[in-house]
């Protein structure tokens, strides 16, 4: 075999007759070089030059290494792959061509990798800490690739997705009818009808009775919509329950039935016939009932469906399909589409394809949503893709994102320190000029309700103390805002000294509640004395509700961002409360936890407003009581 002296420069022959497939000399090597900058510069799809030194190896040693080198490079490289001396003797190049379009980076981490894991076969320990391995791209005009980003391209695709005007026609009505003013306005026509037919079957009247009390009529009205919101029989995202509806419809009825019959006695302009007002209250909620039977049974097949993909096929995949099926979905699950490294392990009979073709199974379907069901330590080539698919139109949801906007919860087990990081929402934890507001709206909420309230606190308390033995109040330690300890205030619904051998949640037919307490606690009336904690600042009328230091120190171990909770002000009431039943278990605590995290993301004065609506409801009803 002939030698390759350390400072010789090899000719072609001789590397020729070294090595079966040999290397280029280093001219025509440096000439091929220059041949394919000239080419990734016109057309922008760069190659990778990989250079191997190997100066530091000498006489016999240095023709055993390019000779294993040469052999090794013959299992890494393609056919119109290059190899060839780059400094003859010193550093071998390699240029990898054809690399792809929107994977240079992982491209070149795979070839690296590949390389030094090939080398380690050949060097020993010391030479493998010496040997220096770089790489370059060929193309000068892809500074981006140094620095962490990559070639994206938006090019128009074979099959574009159109809709006819008859189509868009369709897709109007879907809109028009699965919105909640649809609902509300037809409503409203219904209230409407009925206050006319009443003054018309029990006065003989029409338009002109009607004009006389205009005011009282139209207090009635507003009432109806109110009640009707506080309800929840506006929640278009309830599955349809006839009885249940009926008995909600039944109730808002009576509710204001009762209001119009206390203030039209005080205001003798508005005292028109009570006859008329019971016929109102009777026909409302059979017009209602019907009316939502109609639309829940008939309309809901116009509710526009959003044309849907999921990236993904493993078991996250398949909680997101779960999600699109829910009935308040608005998505139209159409597949589900794989990376083409893990297509074989993860097809299944829905797959529609890769992400390598995900632009032409967008404009093919009409996809319109993607969810990611795919870890958010995604590939480069992978989050291209997803970008390219974004420019082209698709709305892109991950799971927190899909959660939130089905179920109105944050899942903890899809949520990150990243996703909180950049995520929108959780304003107001910024802005001090709202949490003000919030605080003097408090204030002011709680003076009045302490006053309004005062007699029907006086008469629990007589109950209570003729009841059962024991003090009227029971004082009880909570975590609040940022973890600090305070003393909440409820009447006192348990036995005295209930809790000796420790803190127990509250089970369902709890023994120790007493017979005043489980009436009480069904109207939450124990609850009362905490407005005096709202007046003093250490709780909110709205926020997650405090725990107790015993139950926080063993949720804030066992459940992920548990302490995300302890940053805004506790609440009487909340999120969790108006959409969980009582919470007796570390699942009932997460579960609740969701529904808090989705509060203090969103939080509002608004929604503020809408939880206390939606409290009167459920205190109404008795929901969620134990």
């Amino acid at each position: 075999m002939a030698r390759i002296r350390e400072n010789s420069k090899p000719s072609f022959e001789q590397v020729s007759k070294l090595h079966p497939a040999p290397f280029l000399e280093e001219s025509l090597f440096q000439q091929v070089l220059a041949l394919e900058k000239k080419r990734a510069e016109r057309s922008g799809n760069t190659s990778l030059l990989v250079k191997i030194e190997i100066s530091h190896f000498a006489g016999a040693e240095k023709d055993r290494i390019v000779t294993q080198i040469d052999s090794l490079l013959g299992s890494i490289i393609r056919e119109t792959d290059i190899r060839g001396w780059y400094e003859p003797g010193l550093v071998i190049g390699v240029i990898f061509t054809e690399l792809g379009e929107s994977e240079l980076a992982e491209a070149e981490s795979k070839i690296l990798k590949k390389v030094r894991e090939e080398l380690k076969q050949i060097f020993d320990e010391q030479h493998s800490v010496v040997t220096r391995i770089s790489s370059e791209y060929l193309s000068p005009t892809t500074p981006w690739s140094r620095n962490g980003h990559g070639h994206l391209r938006v090019e128009p695709v074979a099959e574009q997705f159109s809709y006819s005007s008859n189509h868009n026609t369709f897709e109007l009505m879907k809109f028009a009818v699965g919105q909640t003013w649809f609902l509300f306005s037809v409503d409203l026509l219904f209230i409407c009808i009925a206050h006319l037919l009443g003054v018309w079957a029990m006065l003989g009247e029409g338009m002109g009775y009607l004009s006389s009390y205009l005011p009282a009529f139209i207090f009635s009205i507003l009432q109806f919509v109110l009640t009707l919101y506080i309800f929840d029989l506006y929640n278009t995202e309830k599955t349809f329950n006839p009885r249940q509806t009926a008995f909600r419809l039944l109730a808002s009825s009576f509710s204001v039935f009762a209001l119009c019959t206390i203030l039209f006695f005080f205001v003798p302009q508005w005292q028109y016939s009570r006859s008329v007002l019971a016929l109102q209250m009777m026909l409302v909620p059979a017009f209602l009932l019907l009316w939502r039977t109609v639309y829940f049974r008939l309309f809901q097949f116009a509710r526009a469906k959003s044309p849907t993909l999921i990236i993904g096929a493993d078991e996250t995949a398949q909680r997101a399909l779960q999600l699109l099926g829910l009935p308040v979905s608005p998505f139209e699950f159409k597949g589900f589409v794989t990376d083409e490294l893990t297509a074989k392990t993860d097809c299944t009979p829905e797959t529609v394809g890769t992400t390598r073709k995900l632009a032409e199974i967008i404009a093919k379907l009409g996809i319109r949503t993607i969810v990611l069901a795919i870890p958010r330590s995604r590939s480069t080539r992978i989050t291209r893709r997803i970008l390219e698919a974004r420019l082209l139109g698709a709305e892109i949801m991950d799971m927190p994102q899909l959660y939130q906007r089905l179920t109105t919860k944050l899942p903890v087990q899809y949520l990150e320190d990243q996703w909180l990081l950049f995520s929108d929402g959780f304003n107001l934890l910024s802005r001090g000029y709202v949490q003000r507001v919030k605080r003097i709206l408090d204030f002011i909420f709680a003076a009045l309700l302490l006053v309004v309230a005062s007699p029907l606190m006086v008469i629990t308390a007589i109950a209570i103390r003729l009841d059962s033995p024991g003090p009227l109040f029971y004082k009880q330690q909570r975590v609040g805002k940022r973890c600090k300890i305070f003393s909440v205030y409820k009447f006192r619904s348990m036995t005295y000294n209930a809790e000796q051998q420790g803190a127990i949640w509250a089970q369902e037919k709890d023994p120790r509640v007493t017979r005043v307490g489980r009436i009480i606690r069904f109207c939450r009336i124990d609850e009362i004395p905490q407005i005096w904690n709202v007046f003093t600042g250490d709780m909110s009328l709205v926020g997650p509700r405090p725990e107790r230091p015993e139950f926080v120190n063993v949720l804030d171990t066992q459940i992920p961002y548990y302490s995300v909770r302890h940053t805004v002000t506790p609440g009487i009431t909340g999120w969790a409360q108006i959409n969980y039943p009582y919470g007796a278990s570390i699942e009932d605590a997460l579960r609740k936890l969701e529904y808090d995290l989705f509060y203090i993301k969103n939080m509002s004065i608004l929604l503020d407003l809408k939880i206390l609506l939606k409290t009167v409801g459920v205190v109404l009803l008795g929901e969620g009581s134990r």
